[in-house]
């Protein structure tokens, strides 16, 4: 990672939470603040994300809004913020039947499934692969429980980041060494690792300290965002103070 530069803010955002119009100005300021955005789609059942994001899932589905009829909703979203830099995100047991075709659907430059190595690590290349042949690519995400050679292997696919998770869900507070994940997972691949899924916000300077190279905000958006777009700016804008802090 270029030194000279902050570390990337990773945004996360559901799909058009809390409604249309709010989620879309918020994608709005993120473009020159977030290096990447995580839009999720509803799954049928968010088994691996936290209370925060389910509800947001629930909030939106209740609206009629999931899998089935994603497409349009998202393509405003790919309007709104530069679509190389956007990766939709859902769970991959929910598309694994019409993957291509989910492919085709979503708009973006990559997908994650926050599923994929925990329950399908024997699929990821060819998740990986049949999303180049669509020119999307694949995010990897790892967790402290994964072994050290699938998170080679996902690593190898992953791109342009690979996204450690440092607890079991997000926003999940468990004591976890996250200097300690950090040095186990950069030794074993030379590709940019971002942090989240369960980071506070009082660990952020801890991880770039030890040499996260961004990091995934999720939960802290979407509760600020669902508060109102004012509350949202502030909590984007304390993100980004704290990855321009010069590190210690």
């Amino acid at each position: 990672m270029d030194p000279s530069k902050r570390p990337w803010l990773v945004a996360y955002l559901t799909l058009n939470y809390p409604d249309e119009r709010t989620f879309l100005k918020a994608l709005e300021y993120l473009k020159d603040k977030a290096e990447l955005v995580e839009i999720g789609i509803p799954p049928k059942f968010a088994k691996y994300d936290g209370p925060t994001i389910r509800r947001s899932y629930k909030a939106v589905s209740s609206k009629g809004l999931g899998l089935h009829n994603f497409e349009g909703e998202l393509r405003k979203a790919c309007r709104a913020f530069p679509e190389e830099r956007i990766i939709v995100m859902t769970y991959y047991d929910d598309v694994k039947e019409n993957y291509e075709e989910f492919l085709d659907k979503a708009c973006g430059g990559g997908v994650l499934f926050a599923d994929a190595v925990i329950d399908f690590a024997d699929r990821l290349e060819e998740i990986a692969s049949k999303a180049k042949e669509r020119g999307k690519s694949a995010v990897f995400f790892v967790s402290p429980t994964t072994p050290d050679h699938v998170i080679r292997k996902a690593a190898e696919l992953s791109d342009p980041v690979v996204y450690l998770g440092v607890r079991p869900a997000t926003g999940i507070p468990l004591p976890v060494g996250i200097p300690n994940l950090l040095r186990r997972v950069k030794s074993l691949t030379n590709k940019y690792v971002v942090v989240g899924f369960g980071l506070k916000e009082e660990e952020v300077p801890q991880a770039v300290g030890a040499g996260a190279d961004g990091v995934v905000v999720g939960s802290a958006l979407v509760k600020a965002l669902g508060e109102g777009f004012d509350n949202f700016k502030k909590v984007v804008d304390r993100y980004l103070a704290l990855l321009s802090l010069p590190k210690r």
